[in-house]
């Protein structure tokens, strides 16, 4: 039991405090309380250990956790409703007047509100409103979208989630058992078998599903003609995700290194930013070859929002490294060869297993550089011809 407050009336009993435990990421919980009319109004304590503190009650009930620890609530009187967000101090930050209700705290700060149980409104993190949605779907552990009675699946507008322990209300997302966890997506593309053996491909699949816990990282494998360019387009443009690539890179003829990366071979698309691509674009945004293959050139190259992506493939040069704009907080994590100028070349099996042992030190909410060194031991292990390496920063974690 960890006492929070005394009160002292002209009553042997206060009723009706209806205290609501709210989480406070991994530290504790934030306690908020509308007791009788014979006391304040409202207040709020926050919990560490065994011990609590009480803060400013900004007059608005948390509903949601931002990811940089605030809160967002509802509030208000008989004449008029409130949303805001207010930090552990109990300080307001902001609020707007209107009958919204939040449903998901998004990376950057803002949030998605139901607008009087009908309208969908998108905020940013100071409270003002950038957009509207037709409806919000019910979003599965993995990100996908799913609406009706029974549900079905639909192709909606990613979601940027927030990474807290309480990003989102209610049934509006996973999980579906409403434990307080924060969400961190992994989307593994594998559009070539990983091995020439069938049995290897599926010990490999079963092997990664069973030592990664859904509570750790929400892992989606995705195999052959499910690892499309569209899908992977959507990871990379999801700030608190790990992406990982295991594949074949594009090699042009006639010029050294990787191009870029190829998905699904139904579709045979291949992403090329601009600069690597060899012909004569005179402008086109797509190149479709006579065998299906299609080329989606890349303006800028690769600009991920995504804060880990891993590229296991061969021929990844200082210039396919150079076509990933990263900022201060990304880390991209590719091979080093042992004989770069002469083949430099990957095991996809080896390499498997040594992203895995990486996916799995990341979920323990260690940094990259530590994921780094756990992927060169196994390397070293299964005496693999390359080794791997971090651009970006090596301080990154996911959790």
């Amino acid at each position: 039991m960890i006492p929070i407050n005394d009160w002292v009336g002209n009553f042997t009993e206060i009723c009706g405090m209806s205290p609501n435990i709210f989480t406070n990421a991994d530290t504790g919980t934030l306690v908020y309380w509308n007791p009788d009319t014979q006391q304040p109004s409202s207040s709020m304590a926050i919990t560490t250990g065994l011990s609590a503190s009480l803060i400013n009650a900004p007059g608005l009930e948390p509903v949601l956790q931002a990811q940089d620890g605030s809160f967002i609530g509802v509030g208000g009187d008989s004449t008029q409703s409130l949303m805001g967000a207010f930090d552990t101090s109990g300080n307001v930050r902001w609020t707007v007047a209107g009958d919204y209700y939040p449903q998901i705290a998004t990376a950057d700060g803002g949030v998605i509100a139901i607008e009087g149980g009908a309208g969908v409104m998108t905020f940013d993190q100071n409270g003002n409103a950038t957009g509207q949605m037709g409806s919000l779907p019910t979003y599965s552990w993995l990100g996908y979208q799913y609406q009706g009675d029974p549900l079905t699946k639909v192709r909606a507008n990613p979601i940027d989630f927030g990474l807290s322990f309480a990003a989102f209300f209610d049934q509006a997302g996973p999980p579906a058992n409403k434990a307080a966890v924060k969400l961190v997506q992994s989307k593994m593309f594998l559009p070539a078998e990983i091995n020439t053996t069938a049995q290897v491909n599926t010990d490999f699949y079963n092997l990664i599903r069973k030592n990664i816990a859904s509570t750790q990282i929400a892992l989606d494998l995705l195999v052959k003609d499910k690892a499309t360019e569209f899908a992977f387009n959507t990871a990379l443009d999801t700030t608190n995700m790990v992406v990982n690539y295991i594949g074949h890179g594009l090699v042009f003829v006639g010029q050294p290194g990787a191009s870029g990366l190829c998905f699904a071979p139904s579709s045979k698309t291949c992403l090329v930013p601009k600069t690597l691509y060899p012909g004569d674009l005179a402008g086109a945004t797509e190149v479709d070859l006579q065998d299906g293959t299609k080329y989606v050139i890349l303006e800028n190259g690769f600009a991920p929002k995504a804060k880990i992506v891993i590229v296991a493939a061969c021929e990844i040069d200082a210039n396919f490294i150079g076509q990933w704009h990263l900022k201060p907080g990304q880390a991209l994590i590719v091979p080093v060869y042992s004989n770069p100028g002469e083949a430099a070349e990957i095991d996809l099996t080896k390499a498997a297993y040594e992203v895995q042992s990486m996916l799995l030190t990341l979920a323990q909410g260690l940094t990259v550089n530590a994921a780094l060194a756990v992927g060169n031991q196994s390397a070293v292990s299964l005496n693999a011809a390359h080794r791997w390496q971090v651009i970006g920063s090596g301080n990154v974690t996911i959790r």
